[in-house]
């Protein structure tokens, strides 16, 4: 029989596997938006050194048109990465109709567009935030699906019904997966957009206040402490939300019943997910966000296979008479060690081959979407 304490241990080594991971595409994520902040900065410095009086920058000198000159060279910069922009198919057709090409610049107009480009670029282009955030989603999926597979095998559950689920259309579905009611992609592209109206704000006190460049550039930066700070807290909680995809998916595909919440208690642990610990939930009334983690933003509680045990204390709490196992296995709610070959009949597999199908079985999607191979 496979404790309670057996499944709270795995589960502890997950979180520290995500939280590993996390850091990593913060990280990259930070660096993006460093790289973006260098650039808004240099272009705002540009615009100040050719328009700025003595004093700072008005907003009669922002509101002057772009010469011909000025407006031919704006426009040869920017048509080449709106070209890029639209090659991408998560660049939102707003954003496109945004940075079309006018005729009619003033000096703040273009400052504007520049930066909005340089925005949209940054969140959506090839290698951006979107991407980075997306391939550490997969990578969180792959690696907590792969690796709760081989914690089942280990615990007696010997069925390769996992390994034939976790394949590139349940990965793909999951990415596209409206959990919290809007597509992932679509949540970090809306951070882009916050960001952009951040900027704009603050230029748009500048020129009205008169700022110098030093405080132009000391607000702008303090706005990419807020995109970081959002950032975090959005991968922070996807990731979450994408182990608990994980594991679900897993323990669905070997017939499991329920499934059990674990929090992380300490002095940090919400209200929240302190009343959700140790509460047994029906596979069929599974909700991220409202039956399973994340209950909030940065949450970071589990779920985890219910012993037998604890399993008939579930059905016997609602009335109900527990279902007839469908394997041999008696080591977690998670049932069947075995599958049915081509013949028809039920094939038996050594821990051993299941561990290495679980194993390939991750290599060969961690290639597939360009993470390194474990």
């Amino acid at each position: 029989m496979v404790s309670h304490e057996y499944w709270l241990k795995r589960a502890m080594l997950q979180d520290k596997m995500m939280r590993t991971k996390e850091d990593e595409v913060l990280r990259r994520i930070s660096d993006q938006l460093t790289v973006l902040e260098s650039d808004i900065i240099k272009e705002i410095q540009a615009f100040y050194a050719r328009y700025a009086m003595d004093h700072g920058m008005t907003q009669a000198e922002a509101a002057k048109l772009l010469t011909s000159e000025e407006l031919d060279v704006f426009n040869r910069v920017t048509l080449a990465e709106y070209r890029q922009l639209s090659l991408n198919p998560d660049t939102p057709e707003a954003l496109l109709d945004a940075l079309s090409i006018r005729h009619r610049f003033s000096r703040k107009e273009a400052l504007l567009e520049e930066i909005r480009q340089r925005t949209g670029k940054a969140y959506l282009g090839d290698g951006g935030i979107t991407d980075q955030a997306k391939r550490g989603m997969a990578d969180g999926y792959i690696s907590t699906a792969a690796q709760t597979g081989r914690d089942l095998a280990k615990a007696g559950v010997l069925s390769i019904k996992g390994v034939v689920k976790l394949n590139d259309e349940l990965i793909a579905r999951r990415m596209a997966s409206e959990w919290s009611g809007t597509e992932f992609s679509k949540r970090i592209w809306t951070h882009g957009e916050e960001h952009f109206k951040a900027i704009k704000e603050t230029m748009d006190k500048a020129l009205t206040g008169g700022w110098g460049l030093d405080k132009t550039v000391k607000e702008v930066a303090k706005r990419t402490e807020v995109s970081q700070h959002n950032a975090e807290r959005l991968v922070r909680t996807e990731m979450t939300a994408y182990n608990t995809l994980a594991n679900y998916d897993m323990y669905k595909a070997l017939g499991a019943k329920t499934y059990k919440i674990e929090a992380i208690l300490d002095s940090r642990t919400s209200a929240i997910c302190r009343s959700q610990n140790n509460k047994v939930y029906s596979m069929g009334d599974f909700a991220p966000g409202k039956t399973a983690p994340p209950f909030h933003v940065r949450c970071r509680s589990k779920i985890i296979p219910t012993t037998e045990q604890e399993q008939l204390d579930y059905y016997s709490s609602q009335g109900e008479v527990l279902p007839e196992p469908q394997g041999d296995n008696g080591a977690t709610s998670v049932p069947g060690n075995t599958d049915p070959g081509k013949s028809g009949k039920n094939k038996e597999y050594t821990l051993d081959e299941v561990l290495q199908m679980y194993h390939d079985k991750e290599q060969q999607l961690r290639t597939k979407y360009g993470l390194s191979r474990r």
